[in-house]
């Protein structure tokens, strides 16, 4: 059987490690896939160098809204204007965006389809692969969904009705990767009762090599007797980085020789907002932004805690069971699925309301003077980790609804 995943993505991270592992996993090692994705994404070749010989990997260049906006308005373009455009280019393009997708998916036949979606709707070749392959009749297919879907917008939904109806007739399966995200889903009337299946993201057990030393060309130089609170996350404002250096003002006051570690994907221009905020926030700490770096969970066996300050739009949150497996505490918001894939407050880690900075202060400043507690939240998080988040049993779960 030949599987086609189709991905657009415009930053390096979590879906590109969900469609390594599902393909590492896959039951059926008799199985060919071939990867279609845009060549604009960042982390495309570190996820091709990733993946097993029984892969073929397709870039296309077939034009993206978000790519044209990028590429043609200059960096100090207000947000408005661009979300505007947009939209425009989204209707615009979608026409020549369904016949190219459907002479790729001709000329590159696959048994089987999935399209590998960020939040909902997303990125539109992701909904529009799926209607091309149905137009030519082929085998199942799957949209999975990796973020919250949005409402409808007054000033679109004369395009996305239809669009939705269209790709509700083309699926085999929909499914979120959190009980949260696919309830999302339901908001838009289409899917109103639509069976939107949750498959939660795992993990692969971790082996001999994952424990290895860290790179330190990658990571700074800490004194091992000094605590590191890490956060892994792309420098965009929904992650939480206000959130976090307001949180970490009243933690260094307490605790003035503890590090804290952000490393994520971003532009240069990101990076530096983030960086004249931590400035502002929390001037003259032991503060260290890094680049986005392949295989930075590694870096978990170096913190003490991992942190999570998620705003808004976070379904699931991979680097929370990454944590988890490694034995290692997480203080996180309650946004979204966070609760969800944690547990029981206070089992494997904390959450707390994405509006309150010092009570999150305060969660970190309990498992730094409670280092019992700390390691036996890490412990918790393990099990929970095994018990619920396996790759393989994900992996499992994707071939059965494409071969039923």
């Amino acid at each position: 059987m030949k599987i086609i995943i189709f991905t657009e993505n415009s930053r390096a991270g979590g879906m590109d490690s969900f469609i390594k592992l599902l393909i590492q996993m896959w039951p059926d090692r008799s199985d060919d896939f071939m990867l279609i994705c845009n060549t604009s994404h960042p982390g495309l070749l570190q996820l091709e160098k990733s993946l097993p010989n029984n892969v073929k990997v397709f870039r296309h260049n077939i034009p993206l809204n978000w790519n044209i906006i990028d590429s043609f308005f200059p960096p100090l373009t207000p947000n408005l204007i661009k979300k505007v455009f947009r939209h425009v280019l989204r209707i615009i393009l979608a026409p020549y965006q369904f016949f190219a997708l459907r002479r790729l998916l001709k000329n590159n036949k696959g048994d089987k389809l999935i399209s590998v979606n960020g939040a909902y709707p997303g990125g539109e070749t992701c909904r529009i692969v799926n209607i091309a392959w149905n137009s030519l009749g082929y085998g199942k297919s799957i949209h999975n969904i990796h973020n919250f879907a949005i409402p409808y917008k007054w000033f679109s939904s004369f395009y996305e009705y239809p669009m939705d109806y269209f790709l509700s007739k083309s699926c085999n399966s929909f499914i979120g990767v959190s009980k949260t995200c696919s309830d999302s889903l339901k908001m838009r009337s289409i899917f109103k009762n639509s069976d939107i299946k949750t498959v939660y993201n795992g993990l692969a057990p971790l082996g001999k090599s994952d424990k290895k030393s860290l790179n330190p060309e990658n990571f700074p130089k800490i004194p091992t007797e000094e605590k590191v609170l890490l956060m892994l996350a792309g420098y965009e404002p929904r992650k939480g980085h206000e959130f976090i250096f307001k949180s970490m003002k009243e933690v260094f006051e307490f605790y003035p020789k503890i590090h804290l570690v952000i490393c994520g994907s971003g532009s240069k221009k990101e990076r530096s907002s983030i960086g004249d905020l931590a400035n502002q926030i929390i001037p003259n700490q032991n503060i260290h932004l890094l680049d986005f770096i392949p295989n930075a969970g590694d870096f978990i066996d170096r913190a003490y805690i991992l942190l999570v300050a998620s705003q808004k739009f976070e379904s699931f949150g991979l680097t929370v069971i990454e944590a988890m497996q490694r034995n290692t505490p997480v203080v996180s918001t309650d946004t979204g699925g966070l609760p969800e894939v944690i547990g029981e407050n206070g089992l494997c880690g904390f959450y707390s309301p994405k509006n309150n900075p010092s009570l999150y202060a305060e969660k970190i400043i309990y498992l730094l003077e409670n280092p019992e507690k700390a390691k036996e939240m890490g412990q918790n998080g393990s099990t929970r980790t095994k018990n619920i988040f396996s790759a393989k049993d994900m992996a499992k779960k994707y071939y059965d609804l494409l071969i039923s």
